[in-house]
């Protein structure tokens, strides 16, 4: 899979406009409604409000699979966010801004591309992800397997109005040096309540 660096498409973003993404492939596909910019996201109708997911980079559209940061917040396994630099995408972050600062304890993660056994083995996976939040960071090793897992920030409740999810370390796909995380979520709903 081809890859833009990221001054290439914050260049192509920023000085040449919507035209300069179409160009760097750093445009949202078709049918990726509730998109801002090719690298934000914003879910609308949440049950805790609206988020803004943006991010560091994405890789181009292939065929009828894209990989903005919104995939993240979509249900279902065959969607992915894959960050979009040469490399393994070390560095690169998702980063999730709240309506209002939230209570949550834990993010609920489903690392690598979870489409197919192949797509998950094929491309990269986070081996360390650094959290990062107002009032602190934390970085978590986390394991090379499909599936969910729990990151557990602080017991009792953490109350951010954003966080960050950036890779520090891989796992390296088979076959492509991208780096894939399918799912990302909050167990807001066991502290917060509808606003």
């Amino acid at each position: 899979m081809n890859k833009n660096g990221v001054l290439f498409a914050v260049v192509c973003s920023v000085w040449l406009g919507s035209f300069g993404e179409r160009l760097c492939g750093q445009v949202p596909g078709r049918n990726e409604a509730g998109y801002l910019t090719p690298l934000k996201f914003q879910k609308g109708e949440a049950q805790f409000g609206n988020w803004k997911i943006s991010a560091s980079s994405r890789l181009a559209s292939q065929g009828r699979f894209s990989y903005g940061p919104g995939n993240v917040v979509l249900t279902g396994s065959g969607s992915a966010w894959v960050e979009g630099v040469r490399g393994d995408g070390i560095g690169q972050w998702l980063h999730f801004d709240l309506d209002y600062p939230q209570l949550f304890s834990k993010v609920i993660i489903r690392n690598g591309y979870q489409r197919t056994d192949k797509a998950f083995r094929e491309n990269g996976r986070v081996r360390e992800l650094r959290l990062t939040w107002p009032a602190g960071q934390k970085t978590v090793l986390l394991r090379d397997m499909k599936g969910a897992q729990s990151i557990l920030l602080k017991k009792g409740g953490l109350r951010t109005p954003w966080i960050r999810l950036e890779i520090v370390s891989v796992y390296r796909g088979s076959k492509y040096r991208d780096t894939a995380i399918s799912s990302v979520g909050f167990n807001m709903e066991d502290f917060n309540e509808v606003p």
